[in-house]
């Protein structure tokens, strides 16, 4: 690995002259831009986007940094595109299998950027339109339309889960009548999206509501849910169905939360045996903590009182199984680290893999070029650092970075290729927010990569 230390100053400059800040016109805005982002690797390969049914572009890598930010350029882990203002359809395509993730985005004149997420947990199966919810029907997914009607005194929000899959925290109420399926979604109507089919929904306040019910999605269909204050008051048992509290007795709730990439690949997070999530996302800065909001990086079940085993399996075949003890409006802070993760809970296994080969992370590196190094450019932190390589080689390279944390210690991570390499000709840019400008490159071929099975170097050998 290649040790640099590269810092550089930022500044704005003008050639041929500056102009007269007077002499800028605004014109009134008429379109937004939608900010795509891979936000785990999902197996699938590239990504095919399209907008109202129309092809955009393909992203090839992916990036776990909590993005997008609408501050990003577009890059090979950045698809941008403009449109009108009002609500348009999204359609997202796994080249390699066929898997689909349909969603509606409202672009308001509010704001000039709207970010999208693409996580793999929002995949349906092939040509089956995907979606948010799971279910097991096929065709193009249908929508659930809810709308609080009153504020309810319930608390600040209320959360809305699909088939026990955290999808939206609403913070507003529309008094108005309604939901109408003829209503586009904004921040008075929640619209999610489900394969056709049986779902469970539930709807919980901050309160302390918990309200469950069974719905039926049917294809290109839609079903108007009017979200009430006796759902929303705390003390009531919902309608039935599976999941939520039991009525008397308000639910606890588990946040999981992996604190390191740990070389482990995705990991499956289960309470008693039963599948919660598979995600490759991350929070490397402290936590869990009960007051985190939901969102990919901390991963919430709500659970009724008792006794629960939990279980994580990471893609290095690593197992890890405990007990906790979940209480009335109680939660329980689950941090996962790299010793529950590694393969059989012992260290790591090094360098490299099952293959049996040499893996060389420093084969390669001479075909890299740093394209750029900066400092100051992210986060809006005087301390983050921002590297960009090429590859300037005829084949495909396996690289990443090392790149060394404000307090010292050492974040290692990949290109977000796949197995596919990073091609001739192209770049990859890497950032940290907090960060002492130190790095360092690591790279080999993907001919060595693949053949030997190979696993990155850990945060540990990046010193």
């Amino acid at each position: 690995m290649r040790h640099v230390l590269y810092i550089l100053s930022c500044g704005t400059l003008c050639f041929f002259g500056c102009p007269d800040p007077t002499d800028i016109l605004e014109e009134e805005a008429t379109t937004g831009k939608i900010l795509f982002q891979l936000a785990e690797d999902c197996g699938g390969g590239a990504l095919d986007i399209y907008v109202n049914e129309q092809w955009i572009g393909t992203l090839d890598t992916y990036r776990s940094d909590g993005g997008p930010f609408c501050g990003d350029a577009p890059t090979l882990d950045h698809l941008a595109t403009d449109l009108p203002f009002g609500t348009h359809t999204v359609r997202i395509v796994a080249q390699g299998t066929g898997a689909q993730l349909t969603d509606a985005v409202f672009i308001s004149s509010n704001t000039d950027c709207t970010p999208f997420r693409i996580l793999c947990s929002r995949f349906g199966a092939a040509g089956g339109g995907g979606g948010s919810g799971g279910g097991s029907g096929s065709g193009a997914p249908g929508r659930i339309i809810f709308q609080r009607n009153s504020d309810c005194e319930t608390g600040n929000w209320d959360d809305y889960y699909l088939d026990g899959a955290f999808v939206h925290r609403n913070t507003k109420y529309w008094p108005d009548g309604g939901p109408a399926c003829n209503w586009t979604p904004d921040k008075d109507h929640i619209v999610i999206l489900a394969n056709p089919g049986s779902h469970t929904i539930n709807i919980r306040s901050e309160a302390g509501g918990s309200w469950t019910d069974e719905v039926t999605v049917t294809s290109d269909g839609c079903l108007e849910y009017a979200v009430t204050c006796s759902m929303l008051s705390g003390n009531n048992g919902g309608s039935g169905g599976g999941g939520g509290g039991t009525g008397s007795t308000p639910p606890g709730k588990i946040i999981f939360q992996r604190n390191d990439d740990c070389q482990a690949g995705w990991v499956e997070y289960y309470i008693n045996d039963q599948l919660v999530k598979r995600s490759s996302y991350l929070w490397p800065n402290g936590g869990p903590y009960c007051h985190s909001a939901h969102d990919e990086d901390h991963i919430t079940a709500w659970v009724d009182p008792g006794t629960y085993t939990l279980k994580t399996v990471s893609q290095a075949g690593g197992t890890y199984t405990s007990q906790v003890t979940v209480s009335s409006d109680g939660c329980v802070e689950y941090p996962v680290t790299c010793s529950m993760l590694s393969d059989g809970n012992g260290g790591g296994g090094g360098n490299s893999g099952g293959g049996g080969g040499s893996c060389d992370w420093n084969s390669a590196t001479q075909f890299i070029t740093v394209v750029e190094a900066v400092v100051g450019t992210r986060c809006n932190s005087d301390n983050s650092i921002e590297v960009t390589v090429r590859n300037d080689s005829n084949g495909f390279i396996k690289a990443g970075i090392c790149l060394q944390r404000a307090n010292g210690t050492w974040y290692s991570t990949v290109d977000g290729t796949f197995n596919e390499g990073l091609a001739p000709g192209k770049t990859k840019n890497w950032y940290l927010c907090e960060a002492t400008g130190s790095y360092g490159i690591w790279a080999m071929s993907i001919t060595d990569y693949l053949a030997n099975d190979c696993r990155y170097p850990t945060d540990a050998q990046c010193q």
